[in-house]
């Protein structure tokens, strides 16, 4: 049987000198435990005048939320019955375009913010949110409902434009960068995901290893399928597996990045048992740039 070998189960020198002391499954409830614990705890805390905008922190920190539930749901296997007879699978397909989810869900968190400066979150909220407003005035709307949407977002979108133009970062940006947002409604202002990647803290070889891997299955590859046609239970769920410690990076990462926006947070990180497993998945970074490379 031909399989294709995934960027974490493909490369013993990696399962070697970074997996040694990981057990992905046991990680994984672990850090899904503490990043629940934490967003939790900011249910019904109060906003301050001027600051609305950082309750989108709080909706992408649920939807990441809820990949990773469904992540561990698909996990543990699901069942179909024909001709009576039950055939047992794990749908590590599905899990692997979820992972997918996570880490761009995790990179558009940590790269809006989780940057250097609350003015420059900010900012960069205002050009992810313009890009998403114009992206849904540009469909077709085709109940009543969606057309009175769009006619009350066209002008919101107009002024919000209005803001971001007349914004120091945005005048501080490149005359390219520029175009990307006032052209082309582009949040990422040009950049490839895997520069964004790099940039809150991802390893660039890593990264553009894994992400290739992912997106054959959202793509439906013809490798993707055909592993997906040949892999049995016990491959299965060794893929899902793997997959699993691609999403454990990803939440070590948000985590940090989380705690370092509420004292409460915070809190309730540094008094966790999970905090050395954090550490210990954030810290495999160096480790990954030795063997993939540095390079986008």
């Amino acid at each position: 049987m031909r399989t294709m070998p995934t960027p974490l189960t493909g490369d013993t020198r990696f399962m070697q000198t970074n997996h040694q002391h990981h057990d992905n499954d046991a990680d994984y409830e672990a850090l899904l435990d503490v990043c629940v614990e934490m967003v939790e705890a900011q249910r019904g805390q109060p906003i301050e005048p001027g600051q609305g905008w950082t309750n989108d922190r709080q909706a992408l920190a649920k939807k990441l939320i809820y990949h990773l539930s469904t992540i561990r749901s698909l996990r543990m296997g699901s069942a179909l019955f024909a001709g009576g007879q039950e055939h047992r699978f794990i749908d590590h397909g599905s899990v692997i375009i979820l992972v997918r989810a996570v880490v761009e869900n995790f990179i558009v968190f940590a790269w809006i913010f989780g940057g250097e400066s609350s003015e420059i979150a900010k900012f960069r909220h205002s050009v992810w949110r313009y890009a998403g407003l114009r992206d849904r005035l540009e469909r077709q709307a085709i109940t009543k409902e969606a057309r009175a949407v769009q006619a009350r977002e066209g002008p919101d979108a107009e002024r919000l434009l209005t803001d971001i133009k007349a914004h120091p970062a945005f005048k501080a940006l490149s005359n390219g960068q520029q175009k990307a947002i006032t052209g082309r409604s582009d949040w990422k202002l040009g950049k490839p995901w895997g520069e964004l990647a790099v940039e809150v803290g991802l390893s660039a070889g890593y990264f553009r290893a894994v992400y290739s891997y992912l997106c054959d299955y959202s793509h439906t590859s013809y490798a993707a399928t055909l592993q997906i046609a040949q892999a049995d239970v016990e491959a299965q769920s060794s893929m899902a597996k793997s997959m699993m410690g691609v999403a454990n990076l990803c939440m070590a990462h948000f985590a940090t990045i989380y705690a370092a926006l509420f004292v409460s947070a915070q809190e309730l990180l540094d008094a966790s048992s999970s905090k050395l497993i954090v550490g210990k998945w954030n810290s495999t970074t160096a480790g990954m740039n030795e063997i993939y490379g540095k390079n986008i």
